[in-house]
């Protein structure tokens, strides 16, 4: 046993102080690394406000300077963009070739920024080239190193002094007084019950160690007054005893005590009743227990057997099991225990024999039984009548549903009727006269085929190609940001004819650039164009041909076709549903 001494140091206050100093060291490390995120995020943020403020504020003046040809001018820009925070190299180039750089262009860069160089007049804008800035988080990085650093430092010297000044603390108020509690358990025995145990001034604040010691007093009079109470229970035990083999005649609890030496058994009234005898004969029997073992009948007999003779071998000291026994003409089932209590040479020299009998109960359960079967059987019949009714059901929804499906196809769609309107619409004009182009837009439309095979096609790179070719036809500007791929199902003639009624030529012809931007958002594709360009949105949604490319796009795709106009920006957007 561990002796207790004033001297040993408290395995409770060296473990409390590594878990509150490897808390403190998380904790230290935690805040350190969220204040230096804030600060990255901080630096990254000025860093963007700094490109920011040289695209806003470079752009122009560097623009005017290649037109006029100052090199001196662009020198000098150049040279100022390089004194902006992180900017380690800058370059002026056109189709390949350098004008003008600064700075070191092979020193490690984190971001590459690029900004268009145009040259604008009041009629057209011309293309000069392109400013490259490198921008390099260097400068950032060791200032966040060195703040990380000292943040670290004074959370970790902070938290030390806070988990000193707790285990000081804790050690005056906790262990001391654990340590008083833990001597008074180590001398504690039931001699000197009288013993209370005090671990300071009787006069003090009331806590948690106050009502610890209040109720291990208190437990200690409880032991007295239990040690008390034993003794007069003992004494009433005797008296039990004999009350208790009177209820067990009472209660007709078969009871037999086989004694193994001279095998005999020590029998109640109700236990030789339920075997089909009486006393006197099982006294007189040579050996009991085999007669005992032969009016064991049933399905599980042989081994209910082999358990018994287990336990008269001494492989068991317990078993409990329900029998079926041959009680006379008759079967009997009874619930018996068989308990092992006492042994003489390492085996059993007693064994303890209880019997309740449970035919009556047995007897009810087998009519419970078959009566559960009925019913089953019963129920297996309702079953397969339902079963049958079911699939007759089945039949009839499905008879149900492909008559709706011929109502659905017989109804005229909203999209077709706009069409016939539009057709209707036209067809009024024909009488009269008919204007330039549209004869070949409707004989286009008209013979497209909706029912072709579908063929496994790169929607992105044939929007991107023939968007090029039409801006190419019209001698306009391109610019085009596609995704690697986006591969589907379609008829690439009914996408390629809707995409050309889109860009119809009247719209090209008054446009000077075109941004062309695919994106695959939420199963939707989206394809959008920005034209730069006079036309309002009336004379484009006016058009034939805008009108049957939004026709198309809802017959066939189900999608939509609009159109925005800011400025001279013009965004036609075409979202219709990806079809993998």
């Amino acid at each position: 046993m561990a002796k207790f001494t004033s001297s040993t140091i408290s395995p409770l206050g060296r473990r409390i102080f590594v878990i509150l100093f490897l808390i403190s060291i998380c904790v230290s490390f935690a805040v350190s690394a969220a204040l230096l995120w804030l600060d990255y995020q901080a630096g990254i943020k000025r860093y963007e406000e700094v490109l920011n403020q040289i695209s806003s504020s470079y752009q122009s003046s560097i623009s005017y300077s290649l037109w006029n040809f100052d090199s001196r001018q662009l020198e000098s820009q150049l040279q100022g963009i390089t004194n902006f925070p992180g900017i380690v190299y800058v370059q002026v180039d056109n189709d390949g070739k350098v004008i003008s750089s600064k700075g070191d262009l092979y020193k490690k860069a984190e971001r590459r920024f690029v900004i268009p160089l145009f040259y604008k007049n009041n009629q057209t804008s011309h293309l000069l080239g392109q400013l490259r800035i490198n921008q390099s988080y260097e400068a950032l990085y060791e200032s966040l190193y060195s703040r990380g650093a000292a943040i670290l430092l004074s959370n970790i010297i902070l938290f030390f002094l806070v988990v000193f000044i707790v285990l000081i603390v804790l050690h005056r108020l906790v262990t001391r007084r654990l340590w008083k509690m833990a001597r008074w358990a180590q001398s504690f025995s039931l001699a000197n019950l009288d013993d209370e145990l005090i671990i300071g001034k009787q006069h003090h604040v009331e806590d948690e160690f106050s009502y610890v010691v209040d109720a291990i007093n208190q437990m200690r009079v409880t032991i007295q007054d239990e040690l008390t109470l034993r003794e007069k229970e003992n004494l009433q035990r005797e008296q039990l005893q004999e009350q208790l083999a009177l209820a067990v005649d009472n209660a007709s609890l078969g009871f037999c005590r086989y004694e193994l030496t001279n095998k005999k058994f020590i029998c109640n009234t109700h236990f030789a009743s339920q075997l089909g005898t009486n006393e006197v004969d099982i006294e007189d029997m040579r050996d009991p227990m085999q007669f005992f073992l032969n009016q064991i009948t049933g399905p599980n007999s042989v081994k209910q057997i082999e358990s018994i003779n287990q336990l008269l071998r001494g492989n068991k000291v317990r078993l409990h099991d329900r029998f079926t026994m041959q009680q006379g003409n008759q079967k009997a089932v009874l619930e018996i225990s068989f308990q092992v209590i006492n042994y003489k040479d390492n085996c059993p020299s007693q064994v303890l024999i209880c019997m309740t009998d449970f035919t009556r109960e047995a007897n009810l359960q087998n009519k419970i039984v078959q009566l559960s079967l009925d019913k089953e059987q019963d129920r297996a019949t309702v079953t397969n009548i339902l079963q049958s009714e079911n699939q007759k059901l089945q039949e009839e929804k499905r008879e149900l549903r492909q008559e709706i499906l011929k109502l659905r196809l017989s109804q005229q769609p909203k999209h077709i009727k706009a069409l016939s309107n539009l057709m209707d619409e036209y067809l009024s004009s024909w009488k009269e006269a008919m204007k330039p182009g549209e004869f070949e837009l409707w004989h286009g439309f008209l013979n497209i085929d909706f029912y072709n095979k579908l063929v496994t096609i790169d929607i992105s790179q044939l929007i991107g190609n023939l968007t090029t070719v039409l801006a190419t036809k019209h001698s306009i500007l391109i610019r085009k940001d596609l995704p690697f791929s986006i591969i589907a199902d379609e008829d690439p003639d009914v996408l390629s004819f809707t995409i050309e009624k889109i860009l119809f030529p009247e719209l090209l012809n008054q446009s000077s650039d075109i941004s062309l931007n695919v994106r695959l958002d939420n199963s939707r594709l989206n394809t959008a164009w920005l034209f730069t360009t006079p036309a309002d949105v009336e004379f484009l949604e006016q058009s034939l041909s805008f009108k049957l490319a939004s026709i198309i796009v809802k017959i066939r795709y189900n999608g939509s076709i609009t159109s925005k106009k800011e400025g001279e920006q013009l965004e036609i957007l075409l979202s219709t549903p990806f079809r993998t």
